[in-house]
């Protein structure tokens, strides 16, 4: 699972690893990261905000590569072409757009101008990047050419979903927008009320997306029209995204819980306190939840009834997602430490 989570922004893994969780290796990486670390065939990747980045064997945790970037970056990365042979990164300030990097080489193998600062969107042989000042393109991988477009009234603050032949993306003036991933056509647009600061979590086989808004609501709607479904309420900021898993809708935020929601009814299922702010989604298997927060713990949280399954205590806190391959599952503290975890 790469950071931003899948395409269709449900942070689900059914196929993971449940605990007890093992550590297999650490590894420093010399900052704090940007986006949570990429599991690539037997690479780990990471990100840090000292614009380096770093590949580990998946097996012994030896670095086997460091590339100093030449650019500040603004959002954490995503994977595409063959094998995820592209690196794709937004990069900031002289030069700011999306760039792609060719893995192996470092090459540049293109780059689209613009302000972005959410990761792109990789599905369908389709990447989405959201331009910040209110743009989601669709571009080739290959190349980087613009396919189609759609402008938004306000700005574009987290990354867009996928799923069902859609795209979804809201931005800060609250609205909400349905497009067709063949080539574009909106579907719907829907306001909200308030600023979209989540990436929206969408269950196709369900005919669902579940979306929060900065003022603390989460919302169910139809992904077919955007009609509403239900609508629920945090406390405090919502974390960057949701996640669909373990039989909940699942949503932190910076009170320091991570709640948990009928999927059908919005009924709240239980709260769980963390002990720190929860900026990251949670990753979720076919039981667990599994997050860090700014308390310096890696939580795994059964989805039956929020009980701790098991925790681990890491040397900082944890802002960004978890990933997970197999029976693995990798995490990076803020004092710049990559942990690889083995579960069930």
């Amino acid at each position: 699972m790469q950071a931003g989570g899948s395409p269709d922004g449900l942070h689900a893994a059914f196929e993971g690893p449940e605990p007890p969780l093992s550590l297999v290796w650490r590894q420093a990486v010399g900052g704090a990261p940007l986006g949570g670390p990429l599991i690539a065939g037997p690479l780990v990747l990471q990100l840090t905000r000292r614009t380096d980045a770093l590949a580990f064997d998946l097996a012994t945790g030896t670095r086997v590569g460091r590339r100093r970037l030449d650019r500040p970056l603004c959002a954490a990365a995503a994977l595409a072409g063959g094998r995820g042979q592209l690196l794709l990164m937004a990069m900031t300030g002289r030069g700011a757009g999306l760039h792609a990097v060719h893995r192996a080489s470092g090459e540049t193998a293109w780059r689209r101008p613009g302000e972005v600062c959410a990761p792109p969107a990789v599905a369908g042989g389709q990447v989405y990047s959201a331009v910040e000042s209110g743009r989601l393109e669709a571009l080739s991988p290959d190349r980087g050419g613009l396919l189609w477009e759609i402008d938004l009234p306000g700005r574009l603050l987290s990354a867009a979903s996928l799923g069902g032949g859609a795209v979804y993306v809201g931005d800060s003036t609250g609205e909400l927008v349905a497009a067709s991933t063949d080539g574009g056509r909106v579907l719907w647009r829907r306001s909200l009320g308030a600023a979209i600061s989540t990436r929206p979590a969408i269950d196709a086989g369900a005919g669902r997306l579940w979306v929060a808004t900065a003022d603390g609501s989460v919302h169910a709607l139809g992904a077919e029209d955007g009609s509403t479904l239900w609508t629920a309420r945090v406390n405090g900021l919502p974390a960057e995204g949701l996640s669909r898993g373990a039989g909940v809708i699942a949503l932190g935020s910076s009170d320091q819980a991570l709640y948990a929601f009928d999927p059908e009814s919005g009924g709240q299922r239980w709260r769980f306190e963390t002990g720190g702010v929860v900026r990251a989604p949670a990753v979720s298997t076919a039981q667990t939840l599994y997050l860090g927060s700014g308390g310096s713990l890696l939580h795994a949280v059964g989805g039956d009834g929020g009980v701790v399954r098991w925790r681990y205590a890491l040397d900082g806190p944890v802002l960004t997602s978890v990933a997970v391959s197999g029976r693995l599952l990798a995490v990076t503290s803020e004092t710049g430490t990559l942990y690889l975890f083995r579960g069930r």
